[in-house]
Formats: structure tokens, C-alpha cells, sequence
């Protein structure tokens, strides 16, 4: 086990020869703890209340992180050694855009090759359900800047003269979407490949989960793209979001 020169932290367990490698991928950083005020235990302190542990990091992305080596550690000392390679890389940076994740994946690339790549910072679908997240959608993302008069104006005296730019900037991001979620700038869809049969055939599956988000999210309806289920329209279709 070593740390690099920057904020990641990377090791090695070698099982049996000719066995396959598992390069497993997680982060410790995690996001502030303000407000303070608001936590019933300290936020750097494990606590167990009504058989839950309590603290920041706890599934995002310390309590995957410690899984790992719980399961490696169980192994050890079971059989002394592992089924598969284990090559595991943590960073630090993961919450603020991993700066240096890149560099340090450079300069070792040939050290962490695989067989497979298992990234531990996803949910599972349900308490006893096994899960497996074999894909996430991307992100790309623009700021937009929308700009009227030279200086601030009096709406009292240039309102119904001179364009609001907050009403013209509602305009255009209203323009995003038609009445049923579907996105209507123009090519949005054109790359996106169409779901399988059998992923539409094991997600329904899982069952009805509308009256679940609605009673996570507090929203009294759900809306999104028609044709699509909830699950297929969180886990698979685009999205144009509005953050800020």
C-alpha cells in the first residue's frame, strides 16, 4: 500500500496465480458537515442508533471503502489468500472534481491494469436485493449568462419599455421542454441508444416504485418523458436539468 504524491492512495493483494484482478475504485473525501447544529452525533464519529451507523462518509464513500477491506481482511484470515488479484485506488478529490486523479493515472497505468473495473460509490436498488450499477448516465454541462440593459433599471420607469431579462431567461429555459418532459433541443436524442428488451423486461421486475419516489422526494406527482417508466427514465434516459 502507497500514497502518491498526491491525494490517492493505492494498493495491491495478490491471490492465486493466473487468477483475474479486480481494480476496485472509491474515494474518502466527503462533502462539509455544515450545519453543525444540525447533526444529532458528532459527524466524525461512528454512532449506531436503531441499528443504523451515523456519520459523514458512511455511504458516501467511506462505508463502500471499508466494505472492501472488511471482505479482503475476512479472506486473510480464512484462508490466507485471496480468490483474484485485488488492486484497490482511493483518492481524496473525488467531491471537488478529482484534480489529480488524472495525473497519477498517467504516470501508473501500466501498474493498474485488469481484468475488471468495480467503482464503489453507487446505491443499492433495496435493503437484500443484490445489485449491480453497470452503467451511469454522463454529464455535460453549460452556464448560461443572459444580459439586457448596460446598468440595473427601475421597473417603475422601464417596465413595458426594455425586455426583463429574468422573464426572458424563464422564457428560455421553459423552451428546454415540451409540455410531457421531453427534451427539445434539437440532436438531444440523437446518440442515445434505445433500452434492451431485457433490461425493460428485469427492471419491471423490481416492481412499482412511483409511490417510493414520491414518498422520498415529498412531490405530490412525478413528471418526466412519456413512454417510459420512472426507473427508465432515472436510470437510463437523458435529462436537460436546470442547478442553480
Amino acid at each position: 500500500l502507497f500514497r502518491s504524491g498526491n491525494p490517492v492512495v493505492y494498493g495491491e493483494w495478490m491471490g492465486a496465480p493466473g487468477a483475474p484482478t479486480i481494480l476496485f475504485y472509491g474515494h474518502y473525501d466527503v462533502q462539509p458537515v455544515d450545519p453543525v447544529a444540525l447533526w444529532n452525533s458528532p459527524p466524525f464519529d461512528a454512532t449506531i442508533r436503531d441499528g443504523e451507523m451515523y456519520a459523514r462518509g458512511a455511504a458516501d464513500d467511506k462505508g463502500q471503502v471499508f466494505m472492501h477491506f472488511k471482505a479482503i481482511e475476512a479472506h486473510l484470515k480464512k484462508t490466507g489468500r485471496l480468490p483474484v488479484n485485488i488492486k484497490m485506488m482511493l483518492e481524496g478529490e473525488e467531491e471537488v472534481g478529482s484534480a489529480n486523479l488524472d495525473a497519477f493515472v498517467r504516470e501508473h497505468k501500466a501498474r493498474l491494469g485488469g481484468d475488471v473495473v468495480i467503482i464503489s460509490d453507487s446505491a443499492m436498488f433495496a435493503r437484500g436485493v443484490p445489485s449491480i450499477c453497470y452503467g451511469l448516465r454522463g454529464l455535460v454541462y453549460t452556464q448560461i449568462d443572459l444580459r439586457g440593459s448596460s446598468t440595473d433599471l427601475h421597473s417603475g420607469s422601464f417596465g413595458g419599455a426594455v425586455a426583463n431579462p429574468v422573464t426572458m431567461l424563464a422564457r428560455l429555459v421553459a423552451s428546454f421542454h415540451d409540455a410531457d418532459g421531453k427534451v427539445q433541443v434539437a440532436g438531444f436524442y440523437d446518440a442515445v441508444r434505445p433500452l434492451a428488451d431485457w433490461e425493460r423486461e428485469s427492471w419491471a421486475k423490481l416492481g412499482d416504485t412511483e409511490a417510493e419516489t414520491k414518498q422520498i422526494t415529498g412531490v405530490p406527482e412525478l413528471f418526466g418523458e412519456k413512454g417510459f417508466t420512472e426507473l427508465e427514465r432515472r436510470w437510463a434516459r437523458p435529462t436537460a436539468e436546470v442547478n442553480g
